[in-house]
């Protein structure tokens, strides 16, 4: 058994070397919507994923902000691009810098409760 992301995963699954029985995510994957959640699984409260974001030094202009996430959005949403990444396990967002602030947020709040839960501390 095995966590392991998209990518890594897929090409295992296309040549038969390896049996997806779930996605951690809180929808099924577009590359394979034959694949259940583990919330569809089992398990209603289980969702994660791994997700993956473009920074930039905190004193860059609004302006190259915006250029960068408006540039990037498009290039995420070229249909070629589009198609290759979520092939490869990917699915292409292309948020908003709020949307990004707002999605790291929630998964500090998340991760900070399971932590929590664990009993682990910070040393």
């Amino acid at each position: 058994m095995s966590f392991a992301s998209m990518p890594s995963a897929m090409p295992l699954v296309r040549g038969g070397k390896l049996r997806m029985m779930a996605v951690t995510g809180a929808a099924r994957w577009a590359a394979l919507p034959e694949v259940p959640t583990v919330a569809e699984s089992g398990l209603p409260e289980f969702e994660t994923s791994n997700w993956q974001a473009l920074s930039a030094p905190a004193k860059t202009s609004a302006d190259i902000v915006n250029l960068l996430q408006r540039e990037i959005a498009a290039i995420a949403k070229a249909l070629e691009v589009r198609e290759r990444l979520i092939a490869d396990g990917l699915e292409p967002m292309g948020t908003t810098p709020r949307e990004l602030d707002e999605h790291v947020a929630r998964e500090i709040a998340k991760w900070a409760k399971v932590a929590k839960a664990a009993g682990l501390v910070a040393k």
